[in-house]
């Protein structure tokens, strides 16, 4: 089946002092009506004592764990949209932490990025 590849534009999220995450999106060409952005913050190297059924007393370790998920309106600032909010709380901060980020128009994601907050 052929596929097409077609520019959407540019996604920046970055993490500030203070756990204010700003997010920044370049369209390419077209200028959508509305867009938002969904974060889900990923836990890491999680473990789980089983208590019951085929895997009791075993201890499971777990990798990107969606720890918390959010969706945020974004702004039309000019030539761009933007968004800022504070970083979500999490249980285990002290494991490594990573970030989705999607951007999505009318529930169809457009753009995406991601990376690790703490490793």
């Amino acid at each position: 089946m052929p596929t097409t590849s077609t520019k959407t534009g540019v996604l920046w999220v970055s993490l500030g002092d203070g756990g204010k995450l700003s997010a920044s999106f370049v369209p390419e060409t077209t200028q959508p009506r509305a867009l938002a952005l969904n974060l889900a913050l990923l836990g890491n190297d999680l473990e789980a004592d089983v208590k019951r059924v085929e895997n009791s007393g075993r201890k499971l370790r777990h990798e990107f764990v969606v720890l918390t998920l959010s969706r945020f309106d974004m702004t039309k600032e000019s030539d761009r949209w933007t968004a800022s909010f504070d970083l979500p709380k999490s249980s285990g901060a002290d494991k490594p932490t990573a970030l989705a980020a999607w951007i999505t128009q009318n529930a169809t994601p457009i753009q995406a990025t991601g990376g690790w907050l703490r490793p």
